[in-house]
């Protein structure tokens, strides 16, 4: 085996037996902080970089562990979470009904590697592998390339689930360990991108016009957003943009899904999008429709 380099990343979780996050049966490695602040996000856990608290009341057995009324002791300093009624809960690792947890833990390279390994036949009989996602894969980018160059030189297939919204210099030392790359398209107007996400899409556009004159395998994603983009002309113009990318594999279709509402109350911040509904299914059959006139496969997932 390859000897391990010296450097680690953070992350919230890594996931075995996915289906979701590129071919075959994957692990995904969920990379905690992102360059961008989605109004919809479902994975808010893995926004901020730094190791949060999460509050999961439905666990709590009330033994009243976490509440203390004083400060910590200077000397033994423990994260502090105030809940949705105000609570304030100290984390001292020994909630034995994991209600009140840390979320974000320090890996190597050769942890994923690891966990990778146990499910090496799964990938070779599904032709599946290993995904890094997140949060946003490029933020780490050096902790990203070190494990992609190790999954890579022991024969597994690797994916990333991106943004695009990182300088180049971030994104091209991941590409020789890359098989796949996935990355969202939100929306083609840069005023209505930078209301809805924090930031605009013009770098996104730039990279993915690189990668799309590259030999490496893309799929281009857009999550469909209630008020956002759950209209055929926006829709039609972001597929009309990925049919202009020459290794464009396929276009998908993601539905809102308001189920991470949930993780917004645990960690004790405002879900914007509480109240959207969702999309239709006949909806997301009209949007598959749009972007297929533009001579490229769709999917809805």
């Amino acid at each position: 085996m390859t000897a391990l380099p010296d450097i680690t990343g953070t992350i919230t979780d890594i996931q075995r037996f996915s289906l979701n996050d590129g071919p075959g049966i994957r692990t995904t490695v969920f990379f905690k902080g992102c360059n961008m602040n989605c109004s919809w996000c479902h994975n808010p856990e893995t926004i901020n970089p730094k190791p949060e608290l999460q509050f999961f009341r439905s666990k709590c057995i009330g033994c009243g562990g976490c509440r203390r009324a004083a400060e910590p002791d200077a000397a033994d300093p423990a994260p502090c979470f105030t809940d949705d009624e105000g609570v304030a809960r100290y984390y001292r690792g020994n909630c034995h009904a994991e209600a009140l947890v840390r979320v974000g833990r320090t890996v190597s390279p050769g942890d994923i590697l690891g966990e990778a390994l146990q499910d090496r036949n799964f990938y070779a009989n599904s032709r599946g592998g290993v995904t890094l996602s997140g949060g946003e894969v490029t933020v780490q980018s050096a902790f990203a390339r070190e494990t992609l160059s190790l999954l890579k030189t022991n024969g597994i297939h690797t994916a990333i689930e991106t943004n695009l919204a990182a300088p180049w210099e971030r994104i091209e030392p991941l590409l020789p360990s890359l098989d796949l790359v996935m990355f969202d398209i939100k929306h083609m107007d840069s005023a209505t991108h930078r209301e809805w996400t924090g930031i605009g899409n013009e770098r996104i556009l730039e990279n993915a016009r690189r990668l799309g004159s590259l030999d490496l395998p893309l799929i281009v994603r857009t999550p469909v957003i209630p008020g956002f983009n759950d209209r055929a002309a926006a829709i039609s113009e972001i597929a009309a943009f990925a049919a202009g990318l020459s290794a464009l594999d396929y276009y998908e279709l993601l539905a809102f899904n308001p189920l991470g509402a949930d993780k917004y109350r645990c960690l004790g911040k405002p879900y914007l999008l509480q109240d959207a509904p969702m999309i239709p299914d006949s909806t997301m059959r009209e949007l598959s429709r749009a972007a297929a006139t533009h001579g490229i496969e769709v999917r809805i997932a």
